[in-house]
């Protein structure tokens, strides 16, 4: 890779670390099972067709109709469950949406009542700002002076802390309406509150290209 393209890779995806993964059986089972459904129908059609040149039929589609059974089990497990991972990414999603487009009523209930912005290298949140202040940053820059056309998730990340704690992280894509594509990392910390409810407790953007760099 020329050095160009190596900048340039920094300056459009930066190496930022991943957040832990989550268990993998968690993972395989209730967040993408269609990939063990797969393996398992497959597995089974195998065993099925190994039986038979044995001439044990009875047995391949005994073995293969568990197989498919299990991998019913499976994908609807997938189906109906939503685990915690999968419902903190589900509100990343609707935090972005909302700040991206000025939601202030849709971004509003997503926020803990002591919600901060920070990043040390952006001017604006150096020293952090509160709930309030954050909001009236999203109203008089996203809302007004550089309005987002749309957004792209590339990448998104969520882990579990404890109980009542949780990060999650996400790449995405801005189109703003009036200047060129813009790329960024941010970072999210959330908080279980005794509503039941799961809400942003820190906002810091780790990476915006041609603003932040990572690391600063």
């Amino acid at each position: 890779m020329t050095p160009t393209l190596a900048q340039l890779g920094d300056w459009i995806n930066p190496s930022v670390p991943a957040l832990p993964s989550p268990p993998l059986l968690e993972h395989l089972v209730l967040e993408s099972p269609t990939l063990p459904a797969v393996a398992l129908i497959l597995g089974g059609i195998v065993i099925l067709i190994a039986l038979r040149s044995r001439n044990q039929t009875r047995a391949g589609l005994i073995a293969c109709a568990a197989a498919i059974g299990v991998a019913g089990v499976i994908w609807t497990a997938g189906s109906l469950v939503e685990t915690k991972r999968e419902h903190l990414l589900a509100l990343q999603d609707r935090l972005i949406e909302a700040t991206a487009h000025a939601n202030i009523a849709a971004l509003e209930p997503l926020l803990a009542s002591d919600a901060r912005a920070r990043s040390p290298g952006l001017p604006m949140l150096k020293g952090g700002i509160d709930r309030g202040a954050l909001i009236n940053l999203v109203e008089s820059t996203l809302g007004n002076r550089y309005p987002v056309a749309s957004t792209g998730i590339i990448e998104r990340q969520a882990v579990i802390d404890g109980p009542r704690a949780a990060r999650t992280q996400v790449y995405l894509a801005v189109q703003p309406q009036d200047f060129s594509k813009t790329w960024a990392w941010f970072a999210i910390a959330w908080r279980l509150d005794p509503d039941g409810q799961w809400r942003a407790i820190e906002i810091e953007p780790l990476f915006i290209s041609g603003v932040l760099a990572y690391g600063s």
